[in-house]
């Protein structure tokens, strides 16, 4: 037996199985995990983790096209869902139905910034597809990472690619990093702060932190001047020299000298 890494459609999340041997990369299985029996993709081998799911076998033919058949069933009654959530007066945007492979049971994935009460819902939907229905509510960042679309840099969005969790991003990474603070280069398809913003944090802080502030007097080979910009990434200082600003002259952090204690 071996433990590794499988993962679900339409979601990056990862869970852990301990599969029987000659079981590899890109495989399909069965698995039992919180949710019920499911369809799983599989990942890279792991050394340290606790299984969260339990392995049930490799998956067969009927198994693979069972869930093609659950997806394609998925889609049809999406926009169905949508109107009946619209019609018992709930405002929030369906954004993906799954079944479980015995197709015993639906989960809707919703997108709502809110608590809803759907009880009464449920009940509704569980007689009317003759199925379990599960609730998931899902954030702004979940959902783009369900559907992915073109971040800004012009690449498939982090969420849908490869990102597994989302770090925490504050708009003091992007000051840090001299980003813009236009919404339009901060924010990702999902209205909130680009994740990519964490991802060389620390690097600049830690390059940071070895830089003068803004407007610290330096001294340099040509004199006393005062530092106007910082290249973060190259770790070089903008220094001016006078107070008309046409003199500015660059240097790299081992060039200059100034009170490192201000």
């Amino acid at each position: 037996m071996q433990i590794v890494e499988l993962f679900l459609d339409y979601t990056n999340t990862i869970f852990f199985g301990n599969v029987e041997d000659g079981v590899k990369k890109g495989d399909f299985v069965v698995a039992q995990t919180h949710r019920g029996v499911e369809l799983m993709r599989v990942g890279r081998k792991v050394d340290v983790a606790e299984p969260n799911c339990e392995f049930i076998r490799r998956a067969t033919q009927k198994d693979i096209e069972d869930h093609k058949s659950n997806q394609a069933l998925a889609k049809e009654v999406l926009p169905e869902v949508q109107n009946i959530m619209y019609e018992y007066g709930f405002d929030v945007k369906v954004a993906l139905i799954e079944y479980m492979l015995d197709a015993n049971k639906m989960v809707i994935h919703f997108a709502s910034e809110t608590r809803i009460d759907f009880r009464e819902l449920v009940k509704m939907l569980a007689k009317k597809y003759r199925c379990k229905i599960e609730m998931h509510q899902i954030g702004m960042r979940d959902e783009v990472g369900i559907k992915g679309g073109m971040g800004v840099c012009g690449k498939e969005c982090c969420c849908k690619a490869f990102l597994t969790d989302f770090a925490k991003v504050s708009i003091k990474m992007a000051k840090t990093q001299n980003v813009s603070l236009s919404p339009n280069r901060v924010s990702g398809l999902c209205g909130k702060l680009l994740c990519c913003l964490s991802y060389e944090n620390e690097m600049y802080n830690e390059i940071t932190e070895r830089m003068p502030a803004i407007h610290t007097k330096v001294t340099t080979k040509d004199g006393e001047g005062e530092v106007i910009y910082n290249d973060i990434l190259r770790e070089r200082v903008h220094v001016r020299f006078g107070d008309e600003g046409y003199n500015i002259k660059d240097y790299s952090l081992s060039e200059i000298e100034y009170d490192k204690t201000k």
